[in-house]
């Protein structure tokens, strides 16, 4: 694979952002294996890994708890920025979506969305009449 890891991070983003759990959590966790597991990088990788995989426990109707338990610990260390990502923003929509399956889940907002349809968070530009 040829992709800068920052290629490859925008490519897991993209995939956790269009609800592709286990393929976001596959691109996350060749990552994680390079960055180091025990590095500040390597937790914050493993946050997201086990947000991700949470997101596909509760898709499968299973119990994502143990997951999103894991996720919580690890990205509560991060109080900024990291990789474009906002560290307490995610935790904090992560937090308030994962048990309940009716609400859209948390995205990661790397790339721009296409349109406002893409992302509900995003209102149309108001006309200028």
């Amino acid at each position: 694979d040829d992709r800068t890891a920052a290629d490859r991070f925008r490519d897991a983003a993209r995939l956790f952002d269009h609800v592709y759990w286990w393929e976001a959590h596959e691109e996350l966790e060749a990552l994680w294996r390079a960055a180091g597991r025990s590095t500040e990088e390597g937790r914050f990788l493993q946050g997201l890994i086990h947000a991700s995989a949470a997101y596909l426990h509760r898709a499968r109707g299973d119990d994502p708890r143990p997951q999103a338990g894991k996720a919580l610990v690890r990205l509560s260390a991060f109080a900024g920025k990291r990789r474009g990502v906002d560290g307490p923003r995610f935790r904090r929509d992560f937090e308030r979506t994962i048990l309940d399956p009716r609400r859209p889940p948390a995205r990661l907002d790397l790339v721009p969305a296409a349109g406002p349809e893409d992302n509900p968070r995003r209102t149309r530009p108001r006309s200028s009449e």
